[in-house]
């Protein structure tokens, strides 16, 4: 839906992933804060998940992106004062 490079996927199904059990695990996106617009998207584990049963080049690209953003985003805060920014 939409044109390039501003556009959506709405999938039905995802090779690698189980509908009921992604449905369990979907997460909500603000798509517009100031309409307070919100969309439930899939789970990052589950979109790794389907990258990985399509096994695409660019598939597998993705998957390392998002396992790197994950370890980011899931990096314990630095116990050390000096990281610490006030």
């Amino acid at each position: 839906m939409g044109s390039p490079p501003v556009m959506i996927d709405i999938l039905s199904a995802a090779s690698g992933v189980d509908f009921e059990a992604a449905w369990s695990r979907r997460e909500p996106m603000t798509i517009d804060k100031k309409a307070k617009l919100k969309a439930w998207v899939i789970s990052c584990e589950d979109l790794i998940a389907s990258k990985i049963a399509a096994g695409r080049p660019q598939d597998l690209i993705d998957v390392a992106a998002l396992r790197s953003a994950a370890d980011v985003i899931m990096k314990p805060a630095s116990k050390n004062k000096r990281d610490l920014k006030p």
